[in-house]
């Protein structure tokens, strides 16, 4: 599942053993997360753009000489 997101955000998954919380700091919008059936895993991923950005004309762009920064942090523990 694809996810926009409000800037900054935080992201918590708990199985009420666990729990990992993803914060995304300004400049990730987007969260993919992917957790197929009948497994052990979730996939995190924070992104910078839609999953169709490019075609859509919506991601980041930046100027030569320029800089983009983007941070996540991941914190993981028992619920």
């Amino acid at each position: 599942d694809h996810f926009a997101l409000a800037e900054p955000a935080t992201v918590t998954l708990d199985d009420g053993a666990r729990r990992v919380s993803v914060r995304c700091d300004p400049g990730y919008g987007f969260l993919q997360i992917y957790a197929p059936t009948r497994r052990r895993f979730v996939a995190i991923e924070p992104m910078t753009a839609t999953i169709d950005g490019l075609g859509r004309g919506h991601t980041p762009e930046v100027a030569p000489a320029e800089r983009f920064t983007a941070t996540f942090s991941i914190a993981v523990g028992a619920s």
